[in-house]
Parts: structure tokens; C-alpha cells; sequence
């Protein structure tokens, strides 16, 4: 997979430090992912789910993170939309 759009990334490791290792994995298991459905997807990352939006959630840090992201599998492409906290992304969700 192509991964694009890593400014909000960049932007929320430089606020929480401590998240820029998982972030990083993250990215590396990402970029060598091949899926072609949601199905595909959660054999890298277990835990990952669809929103009503058309978007998937990840979770980074067992859950301290979450990552949302369009994931484009026609075109092998994950387009990084929000990087949050939890308790942030809890916020966001209502």
C-alpha cells in the first residue's frame, strides 16, 4: 500500500512524543500491507474498523492512538485523515 497524507501524523508525534515508534511501525506495516477488502486489512491489523463514514480507525499503542484513514484497496492506497488520543477520538465520534 501507498500511504499519503503524513502530516497529521508528523503533526501528533511532535505533540505526544512518546506515540512516534508505534506511529512509525505502523507506517512500515502499512506501506508493505496488500489487501484487496477489510478482510485482507485486519490480518495486519486485527483490531481496525470501518466507520459509517467510509473510514477505518486504527488502533496504535493498544488503543491510546487512533489513526483514521480512507483506505483506497482498488488502488492499493491509505490517504491518512486524523491522528487522535483516544480520549480525543471519543470526542471526535460524538
Amino acid at each position: 500500500m501507498k500511504v499519503v497524507n503524513r502530516p497529521p501524523v508528523e503533526a501528533f508525534a511532535k505533540r505526544h512524543a512518546w506515540s512516534k515508534s508505534s506511529l512509525t511501525t505502523w507506517h512500515v506495516n502499512a506501506k508493505a500491507g496488500v489487501w484487496s477488502s477489510l478482510v485482507d486489512l485486519r490480518k495486519t491489523f486485527p483490531s481496525a474498523d470501518y466507520l459509517a463514514s467510509g473510514l477505518i480507525v486504527f488502533d496504535v499503542m493498544h488503543n491510546k492512538v487512533r489513526l483514521v484513514a480512507r483506505v483506497d484497496f482498488a488502488k492499493q492506497l491509505v490517504i491518512v485523515v486524523f491522528v487522535f488520543t483516544h480520549d480525543e477520538y471519543v470526542k471526535w465520534c460524538k
